[in-house]
């Protein structure tokens, strides 16, 4: 390991996780001599690798909205993008969707607006269909939260989350 990047580099980048990562590899594609220098032991090792991975669309901000749905087209074509060989991508996009719950006080509301204006799809469910869509939900409704000495009796949902 080097504690200093050679000579004639014409851009170093600091950090090797998948933001590092990537912005190394585009000058380096047009050939410019790119060193990329991190504080781990390897490409990765740092906050990347306890990423969770998730593509998600429900941002607070139109702005953010529309930058994540038009990722969606580069991600679905990532192997691609690196470079893969045939055979199984070292990074691949799985499309598994999400459920949001549009319980008072969640701020769903506020992510249907931006999803509206950018395309994003999305469909309203009720109780019966979360239900049968996603075995093993509950989808009772145990608020408001009640004092230790008022418990709810175990198993007793006041209404269902979807109405």
């Amino acid at each position: 390991m080097r504690d200093t990047p050679p000579s004639g580099a014409d851009a170093v980048v600091v950090g090797a996780g998948v933001i590092g990562a990537s912005v190394a590899l585009e000058p380096a594609r047009t050939g410019r001599r790119v060193v990329v220098v991190d504080k781990a032991g390897g490409v990765g090792h740092g906050s990347t690798s306890a990423s969770s991975a998730i593509i998600r669309f429900d941002y607070s901000t139109w702005d953010g909205v529309a930058t994540a749905w038009e990722s969606r087209h580069c991600w679905a074509r990532w192997g691609e993008h690196l470079g893969a060989v045939p055979g199984p991508a070292p990074a691949a996009f799985r499309r598994t969707g999400a459920v949001l719950l549009d319980a008072p006080g969640s701020g769903t509301s506020h992510v249907v607006a931006p999803f509206e204006r950018t395309g994003v799809p999305y469909e309203r469910w009720e109780a019966a269909t979360l239900r049968r869509l996603v075995p093993g939900i509950d989808a009772g409704r145990y608020g408001p939260p009640r004092s230790r000495q008022r418990p709810v009796a175990e198993g007793a949902a006041s209404s269902t989350v979807l109405g």
